[in-house]
């Protein structure tokens, strides 16, 4: 529980620190990391909560992709993209769909 609220509270931080506007590493470079962000973070989620995997956890973590996307709109060097919130989305469906499958093989 501890994880999640630390994670939780370093990607509030980190999604709404000004940044430098000047542009990524490579193309998509933040779209795959909304993507990945929101993977691990549904797993912490489902970890710490021993198979929290429902679809009501993915609306609640969808939730919260919106809230940072919304509360970036409200800051001067930021933006809420739709894209970034499908990538957050993904994410989480993708763990949602492929973890139990993965988890069976092992």
């Amino acid at each position: 529980m501890i994880t999640i609220i630390a994670f939780l509270i370093l990607l509030t931080f980190l999604a709404l620190i000004p940044v430098d506007q000047t542009g990524s590493l490579f193309l998509f470079s933040d779209k795959i990391l909304h993507f990945s962000t929101f993977l691990i973070l549904f797993f912490l989620v489902d970890k710490s909560f021993n198979g929290a995997k429902s679809w009501l956890t993915l609306g609640l973590l969808l939730s919260y992709g919106i809230i940072l996307e919304l509360a970036q709109s409200l800051t001067v060097s930021r933006s809420a993209e739709i894209t970034d919130l499908l990538a957050d989305f993904i994410g989480l469906l993708v763990y949602f769909l492929f973890a139990p499958r993965l988890i069976d093989r092992s």
